[in-house]
C-alpha cells in the first residue's frame, strides 16, 4: 500500500480515539499516519470522523509499543522485556498494522518464526456469512485489506478454518465478484441508494483501490464522513452513467 497521508497540517492536528480490543487510547492523525504504509495510514488518509472511537478488533496488550514507536519513541527496552510469547505476539501485530519497528530482538524473533503458509483455497467468514475464495484472488488488489492480512502470513484461522472479517456480508459478494474478474456494473446499477451507500463504505473500508472509479468520491478522496451523502449521489450518479 503506497497512500501517502494528507499534507495538510491542521488535518494532521486532529485527535483519534482507538478502541483496540476494548481499551482506549487516544493520538493524534499525524502520529498513527507517520508510516505511510500502515494500516493507519490507510485509514485516516482523508476521511475519518474525530467524534468516533475507531475500534480495532486486536489485543490491546501490546499496543502502546506500536504507537509509541509511532510516536518516534525508541522502544527497544519496552521489547526487551517482553517474554517470548508476548515478542511473539507483538510480531503478529506489527505485521497486522504494517508498522516498521527496527528492533533486533524483534528481527530475530520474525527470522525464528516464518510467516504462516496458506492454502490456496480459504474460506471468509464475513460477519457470519461464508465465502469460499482463493488466496490469489484476494490479492489481486496489492493495496487491498486482502493483501495486507494475507501477503505477510500473519492472518490466523478461527476454530473452523475461516478467517472471521467483522463486515456486513450483504453486498459482499459483489466485491468478491470484481475480484474474481467479473463486470459489476450491471449489479451495481440494480442496487437501492441505502444498498449504494453500504457497498460504498465497503469497498472503502476493505481499500479495493481497483473499484474506487465506480464511487469518484473514494477516488478523489474530496469528502468526509460528514458529507457521506452528497457523495453517495455523486458516485450512483456516475455508476449509473457507466456502460
Amino acid at each position: 500500500m503506497n497512500l501517502q497521508p494528507s499534507q495538510d497540517p491542521t488535518k494532521n492536528s486532529h485527535m483519534i480515539t482507538l478502541n483496540v480490543g476494548g481499551k482506549f487510547f487516544i493520538t493524534s492523525v499525524s502520529t498513527l499516519t507517520a508510516d505511510q504504509d500502515s494500516l493507519f495510514s490507510k485509514m485516516f488518509n482523508a476521511n475519518y470522523d474525530e467524534n468516533v472511537p475507531y475500534f480495532i478488533d486486536r489485543d490491546p496488550e501490546l499496543f502502546h509499543i506500536i504507537l509509541n514507536s509511532l510516536r518516534r519513541y525508541d522502544v527497544s527496552l519496552e521489547i526487551a522485556r517482553l517474554d517470548e510469547a508476548q515478542l511473539l505476539k507483538l510480531q503478529n501485530d506489527v505485521a497486522y498494522y504494517r508498522v516498521q519497528l527496527k528492533d533486533t530482538r524483534l528481527r530475530a524473533q520474525e527470522a525464528r518464526q516464518p510467516p504462516r503458509q496458506y492454502p490456496q483455497k480459504i474460506i471468509l467468514n464475513v460477519g457470519g456469512k461464508t465465502f469460499p475464495t482463493s488466496i490469489s484472488t484476494l490479492t489481486v488488489d496489492d493495496d487491498s485489506l486482502f493483501a495486507g492480512m494475507f501477503d505477510n502470513g500473519y492472518s490466523e484461522p478461527d476454530n473452523n478454518g475461516h478467517y472471521y472479517i467483522d463486515r456486513d456480508p450483504q453486498l459482499f459478494h459483489i466485491i468478491l465478484n470484481f475480484l474474481r474478474g467479473y463486470d459489476v456494473r450491471p449489479t451495481i446499477e440494480t442496487l437501492s441508494e441505502a444498498e449504494l451507500y453500504l457497498l460504498q463504505s465497503d469497498v472503502d473500508y476493505y481499500y479495493v483501490k481497483s473499484m474506487f472509479h465506480l464511487f469518484p468520491c473514494l477516488l478523489r478522496k474530496q469528502v468526509t464522513r460528514f458529507d457521506k451523502i452528497n457523495c453517495l449521489d455523486r458516485g450512483a450518479e456516475s455508476v449509473s452513467m457507466l456502460s
